[in-house]
């Protein structure tokens, strides 16, 4: 999947990159995707996600098809696949639109089972396309890819550092001379787990300070994902930035 901002796929009759969603057939026989559910946000769409109900269309084992937004949620759907560039398969599905602050997507089957899910979902970066890298082994987690390769298979992984979530500090607003700030954040592996996080900051103009990060107990309530570790750090100061 990825965002508009890539640039490398535009709908149907028009010049302007879209959102796409590519599906990839990895049984031995054709499947027909009528009354397969796409949604965004959970399997019912939760709050600011997107449910899209897709046509009866078949895909031949081992065939891919992308999904390309088109119009508003209430845009007739013609239901028919479309050749794109390059021979590729698209279905145009109206109102298809993903949330750039990153939220589950799942496939489910007509009986309401989940086919496929990416799990949790990071913010999406323009130009770059997020999905299962090349050669990952069965229950890989997605992540970045190197090249948008819509309607073909995927590209390896991208190089990039862990997955950082939610990112917090306490007191909000404006803190005062002296005071502590506690800045926290949830830090999950992209391939290899992070062996340390750093906390970069800045009052004003005065020069950098770093401080390690270190593990904080995990918050009554909160799951965590893929090996993610909290982080928490009290420091004075302001203009944050966390590397690893």
């Amino acid at each position: 999947m990825a965002s508009p901002a890539n640039g490398s796929l535009a709908a149907p009759g028009t010049t302007k990159p879209t959102d796409w969603v590519e599906l990839l057939n990895t049984g031995a026989a054709p499947t027909s995707l009528g009354g397969w559910v796409l949604s965004e946000g959970g399997q019912e769409g939760g709050k600011g996600g997107g449910r899209w109900q897709l046509p009866p269309v078949d895909l031949p084992p081992g065939g891919y098809l992308v999904l390309i937004g088109v119009g508003g949620a209430g845009a007739d759907n013609a239901s028919q696949v479309e050749e794109g560039p390059g021979g590729i398969r698209l279905l145009p599905v109206p109102g298809l639109k993903l949330g750039a602050g990153g939220k589950a997507l799942t496939l489910s089957q007509p009986d309401g089972r989940v086919a496929s899910s990416t799990g949790e979902v990071i913010r999406q970066r323009p130009g770059v396309s997020f999905g299962l890298p090349a050669g990952a082994a069965p229950g890989s987690p997605p992540t970045f890819l190197q090249l948008p390769t819509p309607g073909a298979a995927n590209s390896p992984a991208k190089p990039a550092g862990p997955f950082i979530f939610e990112v917090t500090r306490t007191p909000d607003g404006t803190t005062p001379p002296g005071q502590p700030l506690v800045v926290s954040a949830r830090v999950a592996p992209n391939g290899a787990p992070p062996q340390s996080v750093e906390l970069v900051w800045r009052v004003n103009y005065a020069p950098e300070q770093r401080a390690p990060m270190a593990a904080a107990a995990q918050a009554p309530g909160k799951q965590r994902r893929d090996g993610a570790s909290p982080k928490r750090e009290s420091l004075g100061g302001k203009a944050v930035v966390l590397t690893w």
